[in-house]
């Protein structure tokens, strides 16, 4: 009875919140703007200057002598180009989850374009971190989210924040997201984000009791009585808060997020080299693209087991004429010029005769041939390599009891 109660009350809620809530929302802005802008587009056009000129544009702040000075900033329409958090939660859902899990978060899609912004992060929280692991977020977090958080980043909003001293970040998305990425690769001293609730090792998929972060409010409870020297945000009025409290006030317009040169960070750029990437994704999944992934799915499937009959079944002969008909293309054109060349030997003071640990040898060895293939060395152990990818030193302790 109380069970059937508890369900009655949820789903009360449920349909309040989430539908009649939202819907009322949407409505009453169509009505108070969307015919507005439809009769009047100059009126559009005009209120979007007015919003983007209330703080300076990021590309006129000078970078000079900013050595000594605090930044806040989010990660989410500032760092980031991406102005939607959707494809990083969906690579938490698909690569530290299932693909079932990303399956239920593209279908929640349409329910995401007519909630506001609080119940759009509280649902894709939920769906992407209800059940899931610890380990399974913290491998994430290493090991597949930087890659992409890189190919993101904004060129012009991150050489700000390298030239300064102090940096935190202030951001609505769950910490444990971009916590590991924003200190390892960028430096940033503090990162202050909404917390979730951890039963033992799982998420629950709920908020802690605080809530969604408030960001002008932790700026406030981080800083005190002082002020961060400055302060970056998007042209959305909750950031026009959230960065008024600093003594210089920047904001990164759509203009400035859009894909060009300025913009772009290139690879040589990183602030620090990108070693590892374990996802199963090559792609950003943005929801066209991932809807176009779960409707190729099925034809990869079966054209999959296709060619794997007929390349294990049929004869060689019949095997190539078939998978050239199922879309096999191989072409080779010539032969592939090749340069062979004769690596110098090693010195003798460099061996082991001559006073040198087996150790230093072979990274003097390894150092030679990286040279020559044009690739470059990096100082990370094998244990290190461990740690990165699977979060463990790579030693299986033996649980058999000795005698």
């Amino acid at each position: 009875m109380v069970f059937s109660m508890v369900l009655l009350r949820l789903a009360e809620w449920l349909v309040y919140q989430l539908l009649a809530n939202s819907f009322y929302r949407a409505a009453m802005k169509v009505r108070n703007y969307g015919f507005v802008f439809v009769r009047n587009p100059s009126l559009r056009s005009s209120s979007a200057q007015q919003q983007y000129s209330s703080f300076p544009s990021v590309t006129k702040c000078n970078l000079d002598g900013r050595n000594s000075q605090t930044l806040v900033c989010d990660i989410h329409g500032t760092l980031l180009r991406s102005q939607s958090f959707f494809p990083f939660f969906m690579l938490v859902a698909f690569e530290g989850g299932s693909i079932l899990r990303a399956f239920f978060l593209l279908l929640s899609c349409p329910l995401l374009l007519v909630l506001d912004h609080e119940l759009k992060i509280r649902l894709m929280i939920f769906i992407t971190f209800c059940g899931l692991k610890l380990k399974d977020m913290e491998s994430v977090g290493r090991a597949v989210l930087p890659k992409f958080y890189l190919e993101n980043l904004n060129l012009q909003v991150y050489e700000l924040l390298a030239s300064t001293g102090t940096k935190v970040v202030f951001t609505s998305v769950p910490r444990v997201m971009v916590d590991g990425f924003l200190k390892e690769y960028l430096d940033v001293e503090s990162v202050v984000g909404t917390e979730l609730q951890i039963v033992g090792k799982y998420f629950t998929g709920l908020v802690s009791s605080s809530g969604l972060l408030v960001k002008h409010r932790a700026v406030k409870e981080f800083f005190g009585e002082r002020k961060p020297d400055i302060g970056l945000g998007s042209p959305a009025p909750h950031d026009h808060l959230f960065i008024s409290l600093s003594k210089e006030a920047y904001v990164v317009t759509k203009e400035d997020s859009k894909s060009s040169a300025s913009t772009v960070m290139p690879r040589e750029r990183y602030p620090k080299p990108l070693v590892f990437h374990d996802g199963r994704l090559a792609f950003l999944p943005t929801p066209l693209a991932t809807l176009c992934m779960f409707m190729w799915l099925p034809v990869g499937i079966i054209l999959g087991i296709f060619r794997l009959i007929v390349g294990i079944y049929l004869p060689y002969k019949v095997a190539i004429f078939l998978g050239c008909l199922s879309g096999v293309n191989v072409r080779v054109k010539g032969r592939r010029p090749y340069r062979s060349e004769k690596c110098k030997g090693v010195p003798k003071e460099l061996t082991c005769a001559g006073g040198k640990s087996s150790h230093e040898v072979a990274n003097y060895i390894q150092r030679q041939l990286a040279d020559a293939l044009g690739f470059e060395c990096t100082t990370l152990t094998r244990r290190d390599k461990y740690m990165i990818l699977a979060g463990n030193e790579g030693v299986i302790q033996d649980k058999r009891k000795k005698p």
